[in-house]
């Protein structure tokens, strides 16, 4: 049978995505739209250049006079290994692609280690520098080196959010062939990094950092620790805090603690109120804490 007949004829047999179109360019012959011009309009609707490709390559060959069946079947045969050589591609790489996840997956749980498990637990380090006059002995001056922790956490929030565009855009590359294939995984990957951080890494019970804060300074020594910046949703009263850090160490069971405003509070007073007994929050915000003990078994919380 002529091709017409034959596009006819199986356009009634069922050929997955492309069986509309193919009933649409029976139809489009049906109609005397010239051959040529209906397998190109074919080629274009279905948004494939594999088959734009092919039907090129049968159109040379129906204008040079060729046997058709013979150039069908060969293009039948090249797009049958083409596409097995796109699956085989795709499974190989597939698990590169997944490689990829479990190594940002890896990266979360390791800094959410380093951050919420190691980091609260280091002990305050004194900073002893000198001052040398010439009536006077050396004397000392004591500081304490700590680790800013929200500072940290943005920091590491940052990292991962460049290790998510960097192997997303290599998983784009070596899985599908184009950098812009990585963007869906660098979404996905930057997605997953936010959610984990505002979900398991941000949240700080503050009550409990004061506590373990307080605890890392000798309660005979003189030494400030500033912890930085913390979200604070609820009342931190001083029994609350004295009953937490003797849990915590029983050598600090008979301190003293205060909570004193530092001048810069701005909103110490219409959203937060501050007092030797605690802070008591009225709309939850960001605060600054700064411990101070005097060396007396007395610890004063600085609040800004």
């Amino acid at each position: 049978m002529s091709i017409v007949s034959a596009v006819h004829h199986l356009s009634r047999q069922k050929y997955g995505a492309l069986t509309d179109q193919v009933k649409k360019l029976s139809v489009m012959l049906s109609w005397g739209i010239p051959f040529e011009e209906a397998f190109m309009k074919f080629a274009k609707e279905t948004k494939s250049k594999m088959i734009e490709s092919l039907v090129l390559i049968i159109l040379e060959s129906f204008y040079s006079g060729g046997n058709i069946a013979d150039i069908l079947d060969t293009v039948a045969e090249d797009a049958r290994r083409l596409r097995e050589i796109q699956e085989e591609r795709k499974s190989r790489f597939s698990s590169f692609v997944a490689t990829m996840y479990v190594v940002f997956i890896i990266s979360l749980i390791l800094v959410y280690m380093l951050l919420i498990v190691l980091l609260p637990e280091m002990p305050a380090v004194p900073n002893i520098g000198f001052s040398f006059n010439i009536s006077s002995a050396p004397s000392p001056g004591g500081s304490v080196s700590v680790i800013p922790e929200q500072e940290m956490k943005t920091l590491f929030l940052h990292l991962l959010i460049i290790q998510a565009v960097v192997s997303g855009l290599m998983a784009g590359i070596i899985g599908e062939g184009t950098w812009t294939a990585g963007l869906k995984h660098v979404f996905f990957m930057s997605l997953i990094g936010i959610v984990f951080f505002q979900l398991f890494v941000f949240p700080v019970d503050v009550l409990e950092r004061l506590a373990k804060n307080i605890t890392k300074i000798p309660p005979t020594l003189s030494m400030n620790i500033p912890m930085g910046s913390y979200y604070v949703e609820k009342n931190i009263t001083v029994e609350e805090l004295k009953d937490k850090v003797e849990s915590i160490s029983p050598r600090h069971s008979d301190i003293d603690i205060e909570f004193v405003a530092t001048p810069d509070c701005e909103q110490c007073g219409s959203s937060v109120e501050v007092n030797g007994e605690g802070v008591f929050i009225r709309e939850p915000q960001f605060l600054t804490f700064t411990i101070n003990s005097t060396g007396d078994r007395k610890y004063v919380i600085y609040v800004g």
